[in-house]
């Protein structure tokens, strides 16, 4: 192993160790040009005003597309800061080919010595980057900590035949999980499908129906009623306390939300907690267990998601809680006719003609929803829960084969970018199997 250009810290080359003979350990400076001096950050006033099919790059990949680019050659983009540098199984270098414009997020490089762009995109996203990275408040990958990062360079010729391997290798891998994120989606349908059935025509299908007079309910049993949420619930939203107050975080011991938790079905705990002194100066509301939790903003699923809350908390402006004020209406079947109504949420928040939807809490409010006698409501929150529950089972079955062939395919890549897998007589066109 030759190793005469190497400044690297013997930690950050632990990985590197056992390189064949003719592979050298190379600091990235030496194998990039650093492009960074060119780019150009555009403000979402910019863009909006370039729109385009030209790609604009961000730390976490692409961003927007413009119509101008900066660069146009084979190029080698490594996040800078806001890249996913703690999870291995998300990419935070990108091979390049085609004209792009990026942004003051992520590193620009240019490969020398004929060096192969795709090789070193699989090389890059096998980096133990928390040995170089800096900040306080939010991961950055410096110019001058990117240039000590020690990498197995390969001859030219070894390198191609490496990336060869890979794209044969990884592409089998990512189809069987395509596949398996369809069997998710399948299955979450299959939820859906069921727990609108059951809140909207009830436990007894030969129920005789009447027409609801509410889009998204369609036909409902006729002894069921509609009614507005205000009509049964308190509805509001929280707030999010200074975070240069140390009085509102520091030894905190009351429960903080925010939004990503409607990603859950029950919400048990906490990640974040705030201080007494916060509740009482900004006005936070005190949101009992067993109330709903609905996702207000966000442009992914988490707007109009609902969850159950299982602890006593405070929460942050993007969500709503919903809490009934008598025992006439059972939490767990509230709980899922939000879930049912999660489009119709979704649809109303679009509506207004808002750039970035946004439920209020008036809409909330104003929401009509099904008015089922208590003891139906209990046996059909019962029955969703059960058969919701083993739905999740067969999920999470396919989730963890899912992060069995991403952990499969991450040691692939590593074992091949630093020569732990014999290619020499390697042959695309015979080999269609993943290894054992």
């Amino acid at each position: 192993m030759v190793d005469s250009k190497s400044t690297c810290n013997n930690s950050r080359t632990d990985w590197l160790a056992g390189l064949p003979p003719k592979w050298d350990i190379v600091p990235l400076k030496y194998c990039f040009e650093c492009l960074d001096k060119l780019r150009v950050p555009l403000n979402s006033t910019e863009r909006a005003d370039m729109q385009g099919d030209i790609p604009y790059w961000g730390a976490g990949g692409i961003v927007d597309h413009v119509d101008d680019y900066i660069f146009n050659e084979p190029l080698v983009l490594l996040g800078e800061d806001g890249a996913p540098f703690h999870d291995p199984y998300r990419k935070v270098a990108f091979q390049v080919e085609q004209p792009i414009w990026a942004n003051n997020h992520i590193h620009v490089l240019r490969p020398i010595n004929n060096n192969s762009t795709k090789y070193f995109e699989y090389a890059l996203n096998t980096v133990d980057y928390s040995l170089f990275l800096s900040g306080s408040t939010r991961d950055k990958l410096t110019q001058t900590d990117m240039n000590k990062i020690p990498l197995p360079v390969p001859p030219v010729q070894e390198q191609g035949t490496i990336v060869d391997y890979l794209d044969n290798k990884v592409k089998i891998i990512n189809e069987l999980v395509k596949k398996k994120n369809s069997l998710l989606d399948l299955l979450e349908e299959k939820r859906r499908v069921t727990v609108r059935d059951f809140v909207c025509k009830g436990i007894d299908c030969q129920n005789d129906f009447k027409d609801s007079g509410v889009d998204w309910l369609g036909k409902i049993p006729k002894h069921w009623d509609i009614w507005k949420v205000s009509y049964f619930a308190d509805v509001g939203n929280g707030s999010t306390p200074n975070r240069d107050n140390s009085d509102y975080w520091s030894d905190g011991s009351i429960p903080w939300l925010r939004s990503s938790v409607v990603n859950q079905n029950e919400i048990t705990s906490a990640s974040q907690y705030t201080t007494s002194v916060a509740v009482d100066e900004c006005h936070l509301p005190m949101v009992p267990e067993k109330s709903i939790l609905i996702g207000l903003t966000g442009q992914g699923k988490t707007r109009g998601k609902a969850a159950l809350l299982n602890i006593d908390s405070t929460i942050n402006q993007h969500i709503a809680y919903v809490t009934p004020r008598h025992n006439q209406v059972d939490p767990e079947f509230l709980r899922w006719v939000f879930y049912a109504a999660h489009s119709e949420l979704r649809r109303l928040s679009e509506s207004s003609g808002s750039t970035r939807g946004a439920i209020t809490c008036s809409d909330i409010k104003k929401f009509e929803i099904p008015k089922v006698p208590i003891n139906e409501q209990k046996k059909i929150g019962e029955i969703l829960n059960g058969k919701s529950t083993k739905i999740s089972m067969l999920e999470n079955n396919v989730e963890n084969s899912i992060k069995l062939l991403k952990e499969k395919r991450q040691v692939l890549i590593t074992d091949a970018v630093t020569g732990q897998i014999d290619l020499s007589d390697w042959d695309s066109q015979e080999d269609q199997e993943l290894p054992a």
